[in-house]
């Protein structure tokens, strides 16, 4: 994906109505013991009705030089830095799935950045769940894309896994390995969950496109 390719996509940028807070402070990492105030928190944000709920695994850093795809540390949005928020919501788009019809989160409600010395993922998912668990019981999802393999990891602690699906309809190369699709169920619901690999991993043409055949198996099992 080319840098001016960016730029013929500012109009997918999130909106600020479109997120979903569960309160203005949050203090399950003061309570854990972790020195985040629960002040600034990175909100999933999207469609409140979606069928499709993405989770990624926390904030990002903030690249000041963006002209306007900054990173989640600064817009208190998430996926919204341009190595993986943009380009996300251009493959998207470019599978024929509105990205304003998703509902887009992370594990990891805090806003960390790039402090890896006070914060431990592993830590901290765990007291975040409990907003995850209510993201997921406010949405009810049909279909969960989780991005990589932390957040995979913390969405199978919520749900009760059933058998993989064995699909030659996905390009497996895109997806992530050693985790195959699930039919999970969750507040007796059936929810399929689809672990694909970080965007950000995502070069050239041709990961490109296993990436959005990936994607358009997600919009042919939405209409279903």
């Amino acid at each position: 994906m080319k840098n001016t390719e960016y730029d013929m996509y500012d109009n997918l940028f999130p909106r600020k109505e479109d997120t979903l807070p569960r309160g203005a402070v949050c203090d399950l990492c003061s309570k854990a013991g972790y020195r985040f105030t629960g002040k600034e928190i990175v909100w999933g944000n999207g469609n409140s009705n979606a069928d499709l709920l993405v989770v990624g695994q926390d904030s990002a850093g903030a690249d000041p030089k963006q002209r306007l795809w900054k990173a989640s540390r600064v817009t208190l949005f998430p996926l919204s830095n341009k190595k993986t928020g943009a380009k996300f919501r251009i493959l998207l788009q470019k599978a024929g799935l509105n990205p304003f019809a998703v509902f887009i989160t992370n594990v990891v409600k805090c806003n960390t950045g790039y402090d890896t010395t006070s914060f431990k993922f592993k830590d901290l998912s765990q007291p975040c769940s409990q907003h995850l668990q209510w993201e997921l019981e406010t949405l009810q999802p049909r279909i969960i894309i989780s991005l990589g393999g932390k957040a995979t990891e913390a969405i199978k602690k919520l749900l009760s896994i059933s058998k993989p699906i064995h699909s030659s309809e996905f390009a497996v190369k895109e997806l992530l390995k050693p985790h195959p699709p699930c039919k999970v169920k969750y507040g007796g619901s059936p929810i399929i969950l689809i672990p694909m690999c970080h965007p950000s991993r995502v070069e050239g043409l041709d990961r490109e496109g296993d990436y959005v055949r990936n994607l358009k198996v997600v919009k042919n099992l939405l209409r279903a």
